[in-house]
C-alpha cells in the first residue's frame, strides 16, 4: 500500500505493538552474533545455541510471503533455553490488511508469554472536529487507519463500544435534536433508537450488551433510563427533581454509578 516495502512495513508493525506492550524487551538485530536476515523457518536450531550465551529468551522467526494479491505470513516463537517450539501460527492475509495480521501476531505472542490478552487489534473510538463540525472517528489503538464513522456536518459525541466490539452507540444532534444512534461498524447500519423530546444522552452498555443506559430529559428532569438495544423495554432507573447523567455499568452488571 502506497508503495510501501511489505515486509518492512510488517516490521514496523509488530516491533511498535510489542514495544507499546511493555512486557517483552527487543534486542537491537545489530548486536546478535549472526544475520538475523539469514535466518529460514526450518534452521532456527542452527541459532537458538548462539542465544542462549547472551541471555535472549525467546526468539521469534517469521516469513512473509506473496503469492498475487494474497500474503501469507507464517510465525514461529521458540524458548531459548529448551531451543523448543513456543507456538506456530501462519496468518492469511491480503496487502491492504497486512497491518491486521501482524497485529493478531502480535496479540498471540503476548498471550503465550505473558498469559494475558494483547490489545493490537483493538480500535479507539473517538470525536474530531477538524472538518469543522464534530464527527465521529475509528482507528486502531496506533493511531493507523483512520475512518470517518459520521459525515452529517453536525455535533456527533459520547461513542460508545458494544462488548462485542461490533456496534457505537452515540448521540447525534444532525436531526435538531440530541438523539442516540447505534452503529453497526461491520456493515456501516445505522439506527437511531431514542429520539424522545428532550436529551437523548450519556449511553453505556451493560456488560452482556443487552441493555443500554442512558440519561432522557423528556419529563422535564433529566434522569437514567434502561433500555434494549433495539429500543424497546424502556425502563426508568432514577427519579429525582436533580440532574442525574453519565450512568456506568459494574462489571457484573447489578449495580451502576
Amino acid at each position: 500500500p502506497k508503495g510501501e516495502n511489505l515486509a518492512s512495513l510488517a516490521l514496523k508493525t509488530l516491533r511498535s505493538d510489542l514495544e507499546f506492550a511493555d512486557a517483552i524487551g527487543l534486542v537491537d538485530a545489530a548486536s546478535l552474533p549472526f544475520d538475523t536476515t539469514s535466518v529460514r523457518l526450518g534452521q532456527e536450531k542452527d541459532f537458538l545455541p548462539k542465544l542462549s550465551r547472551i541471555d535472549i529468551q525467546v526468539m521469534l522467526v517469521a516469513e512473509l510471503v506473496k503469492n498475487e494479491n494474497r500474503l501469507s505470513l507464517e510465525a514461529k516463537l521458540f524458548d531459548v533455553s529448551t531451543q523448543g517450539q513456543i507456538f506456530y501460527n501462519r496468518y492469511l492475509t491480503e496487502a491492504k490488511a497486512l497491518r491486521s495480521a501482524v497485529h493478531r501476531l502480535s496479540d498471540d505472542i503476548i498471550y503465550y508469554l505473558t498469559g494475558e490478552r494483547g490489545i493490537a487489534r483493538t480500535k479507539i473510538a473517538f470525536v474530531s472536529d477538524k472538518t469543522g463540525a464534530k464527527e465521529i472517528y475509528v482507528m486502531d489503538f496506533d493511531g493507523s487507519n483512520l475512518m470517518e464513522m459520521t459525515r452529517n456536518n453536525s455535533l456527533n459525541l459520547t461513542p460508545r463500544w458494544s462488548p462485542d466490539g461490533k456496534i457505537l452507540a452515540y448521540v447525534s444532534y444532525r436531526d435538531g435534536n440530541p438523539d442516540l444512534y447505534l452503529l453497526d461498524v461491520t456493515c456501516g447500519r445505522r439506527t437511531k433508537i431514542s429520539s424522545l423530546p428532550g436529551l437523548n444522552i450519556s449511553p453505556y452498555w451493560a456488560p452482556d450488551g443487552k441493555l443500554i443506559a442512558l440519561a432522557l430529559s423528556k419529563n422535564g428532569n433529566t434522569n437514567i433510563y434502561v433500555m434494549r438495544p433495539d429500543g424497546t423495554g424502556l425502563r426508568q432507573i432514577t427519579n429525582s427533581n436533580s440532574i442525574s447523567v453519565s450512568p456506568s455499568w459494574s462489571p457484573n452488571g447489578r449495580q451502576m454509578a
